[in-house]
């Protein structure tokens, strides 16, 4: 109980703090309710939702202004003083995140969801927060047994009775495994806070001696003049030296004491050259022969791929090797000189060069090595390093002599192709007949050129499979796709070539893989393009006759980089386009192609600068699902907001549904991108990481990787956009129970796979399964067992601002 001036006084601070909130005074707001909860705690029921919001405001503009300290005494004091309810906790670890304090952030999203599971917000903080402390590698390392037995053999060879510098500890692994073997003192240093907390922990779940756990570099540890006899770092990646291994133990050496050694102490390159039009759609853009892409000339933009080299598992994705493997280059990682090597190679089969596939055995010491060969499957770490050529050799003939010569870099191999002999002439009409049929028909855009054909392994979602998903998902309507509208056609002639515009010179645009392959794809360029014809044909004839009818307006919400409105613009589908591009390269590369077609498109950044102009627009298209396979975030409210705020009445929307599909699946491989199985760690317990292991995994290809089919797909929810509402927090749009989804095999329910079937327009259909530059996600289980012929209940929520949460039921 409080007197009556204490309660009016309270009352007071209450709206007072509300008009600070209002008025964007979140500090001030803090304070004043602050003051009311000491003196009245029962308050915090009433106000701790908005509490929470300006407490989090507060903590992060503390942060951003350098006033960290200020912030985490602010955080101490009112865990001390308030009830830890999630509203709560989830400011709290939004402003120990902001703070730099990954772990203190972990706790606290992690208690507010325990309070509160379905705080949405918390949900996605911390898989966010997962994803980014700990990258997902570090699993599939650990789960690398040959690997940590080769380190464990290297470090019981060298670290008895010696000082140890374990460089990128990571988990600690190889500090513990030196401390067993003997190590007079080991220490571990990491640049990561998180890995270095880690580390710690295990530590102490192996009962480890002499090993200390530093979070600094190597070269603040060389700065000081320290001395070890051995240095053991794995700085590695697929394509070797990503990870910069090589200045790294270039400052380390300055560590080293007279005698030490360095593990590991060389890799031997091993390559190939490889056809594989996976590579290619995600490589380089498939114009034509006149140079254009989908119709579109592409003067004034070149578009080219941001990294020179990715990787992918070799053993999985569908591939043609040109010529046998050979060892092509030795790298000294012990600092010696490595000069160029050039090796000639004999093409065995006839083909495109679409890239060099490398990968690497790494000699730890005289009898210890590591492999990354595409022989050892999944049972590696690594996946192989793809290399992408700017090489005047497009395509090789049976029996012709080439030469591959290799450099390296701090950071990278540098592989160089050449003829060294012209094709036998028998077979260079072959070899230029099959290279130009297949640069044709990917050109054309067909959805058979926009990805390989892909083997169908036993019971996995195969590319047959998700043909027979897609025509399901169409309601019965064929899925497969007229003739295309855009760009070359079947009939042998070419379509007119657009006259092109040269204004100023040439810009050049950095785009990642899946971006390219979505450029690339034509059967999803022309599917957008077919269905905006049908609405926008739609639109004019219902207003024949109608004399101040407005005329035809497109809004176009996009995610990544597409040419959707330009050949909106090339059919005269409206007379006027919105393009919203929040990726600035995107939209001005999309200006750019815009004069250079003579083409007229409003390219904007956020639907912010519309709102005051009225509702203006016909057609809405909108990417609601992205190219990893989730949802796009605020996508949904976006689409809202436009609804709401800028569509004319009878508007249409693209796409019209979106209806989320999934499979049971059972994967030995998606369990090891997440969780460590310590039986594969060389008799250490590095099980602490397992906290960090996420539940959602996107970028899957659901053709490739290994997986076993549980049941068969079911639809789990559909989100029709033209009628979905959106809480003011942006929460939850659906929610329901899928009681009974028939478990058609037995075993381990270790992830629900998901994808999209997007409704479009009458007859046009698009499922993100199967060929295009569509990948898929999961959402990983408890891996509880499953009986055939049982019903397995799953709660599916949808979020507009936090995407898709799929959870087995008990």
């Amino acid at each position: 109980s409080v007197s009556r001036d204490d309660a009016e006084q309270v009352l007071s601070h209450v709206h007072a703090g509300r008009s600070a909130a209002a008025h964007g005074q979140h500090g001030r707001a803090v304070m004043l309710w602050l003051q009311a909860l000491q003196r009245v705690p029962d308050l915090q029921e009433e106000i701790d939702a908005e509490f929470a919001i300006a407490l989090q405001a507060y903590g992060e503009q503390l942060c951003a202004q350098d006033q960290g300290p200020k912030a985490a005494w602010l955080l101490d004091n009112i865990t001390s003083v308030l009830r830890h309810t999630a509203p709560l906790l989830h400011a709290c670890g939004c402003v120990y995140f902001a703070l730099h304090r990954p772990t203190a952030a972990m706790r606290a999203y992690a208690a507010a969801i325990t309070q509160q599971p379905s705080m949405w917000p918390a949900r996605e903080a911390l898989e966010n927060l997962k994803s980014m402390a700990c990258d997902r590698w570090h699993f599939r390392m650990l789960n690398d047994a040959q690997r940590n037995a080769a380190y464990a053999a290297a470090l019981a060879s060298a670290a008895r009775g010696r000082r140890v510098l374990d460089i990128g500890t990571g988990t600690g692994i190889l500090a513990i495994l030196a401390a067993r073997a003997g190590a007079a003192a080991v220490l571990g240093c990491d640049i990561s806070p998180v890995m270095c907390d880690i580390a710690a922990n295990c530590i102490t779940r192996n009962a480890a001696r002499n090993i200390t756990i530093a979070n600094e570099s190597s070269s603040a540890i060389a700065a000081r003049g320290d001395r070890y006899d051995v240095i053991v770092t794995e700085l590695v990646d697929s394509g070797l030296l990503g990870e910069r291994i090589l200045p790294t133990l270039r400052e380390a050496r300055a560590c080293l004491a007279d005698g030490g050694v360095i593990i590991p102490r060389r890799a031997h390159v091993f390559a190939a050259i490889v056809e594989c039009a996976y590579v290619r759609t995600r490589s380089r853009l498939l114009t034509d022969k006149h140079g254009r892409l989908h119709g579109l000339a592409l003067t004034g933009a070149a578009i080219v791929l941001e990294e020179p080299y990715t990787c992918e598992p070799l053993y999985a994705t569908p591939h043609t090797l040109l010529t046998d493997p050979a060892r092509v280059h030795v790298v000294d990682l012990q600092g010696g000189a490595c000069g160029p090597t050039t090796t000639t190679l004999t093409v065995m089969r006839s083909g495109v060069v679409d890239c060099i596939a490398m990968w690497f055995t790494m000699d730890l010491d005289d009898t210890a090595s590591v492999s990354t060969s595409p022989e050892r499957g999944t049972a590696c770490g690594w996946d192989q390093g793809i290399y992408f050529l700017q090489s005047p050799v497009a395509a090789v003939a049976e029996g012709q002599i080439v030469a591959l010569c290799v450099t390296h870099s701090d950071d990278r191999l540098h592989f160089d192709l050449t003829a060294a002999s012209a094709p036998p002439s028998s077979m260079e009409a072959d070899r230029d007949g099959h290279a130009a049929a297949l640069i044709s028909e990917a050109a054309k855009g067909h959805s058979s050129a926009a990805a390989p054909t892909l083997p169908a392994a036993p019971a996995t979602l195969s590319a047959a499979h998700a043909t027979a998903i897609t025509g399901d998902a169409a309601d019965g309507r064929a899925a497969s796709m007229p003739a295309s509208m855009i760009g070359d056609t079947d009939t042998g002639s070419d379509p007119p070539v657009p006259s092109a515009v040269s204004r100023g010179p040439t810009r050049t645009f950095a785009v990642g893989e899946l971006d390219m392959a979505r450029l690339n794809d034509g059967a999803f360029h022309d599917a957008w393009a077919r269905a905006v014809i049908q609405a926008t044909t739609a639109i004019a004839t219902s207003r024949l006759g109608q004399l101040d009818a407005p005329p035809p307006a497109i809004l176009d919400l996009a995610d990544g980089w597409s040419l959707r409105p330009l050949l909106y613009a090339q059919k005269g589908c409206a007379t006027r386009i919105t393009h919203i591009q929040p990726t600035k390269p995107a939209a001005e590369a999309i200006f750019t192609l815009a004069r250079t077609n003579n083409l007229d498109i409003d390219v904007l950044d956020s639907l912010m600068p519309l709102l005051d102009g009225g509702k203006d627009y016909s057609l809405l298209v909108a990417d609601v699902c992205d190219a990893c396979g989730l949802l796009v975030p605020d996508a949904i409210a976006n689409v809202a907001l436009a609804r709401s705020a800028l569509l004319l009445d009878g508007a249409a929307i693209i796409p019209r549904r979106v209806t989320v599909r999934g499979v049971l699946v059972e994967s030995d491989w998606l369990l090891g991108q997440s969780r460590i199985d310590v039986r594969n760690c060389a008799g250490v317990d590095v099980a602490a990481i397992n906290v960090y292991g996420t539940d959602t995994y996107r970028e899957l290809d659901a053709s490739l990787f290994p997986h076993r089919l549980l049941s068969e797909p079911f639809s789990l929810c559909a989100i029709d956009l033209a009628r979905t509402t959106v809480t003011d927090d942006g929460c939850v749009v659906l929610e329901q129970c899928l009681p009974a989804i028939p478990a058609t095999s037995a075993g381990r329910l270790d992830a629900v796979l998901l994808w999209f079937d997007l409704d479009l327009a009458d007859g046009v259909a698009v499922s993100t399964t199967g060929a295009g530059h569509w990948r898929q996600a999961a959402r990983m289980q408890a891996s509880t067992p499953v009986v055939a012929g049982a019903a397995v209940a799953l709660r599916v929520v949808c979020s507009a601002l936090h995407g898709l949460v799929v959870e087995a039921l008990p």
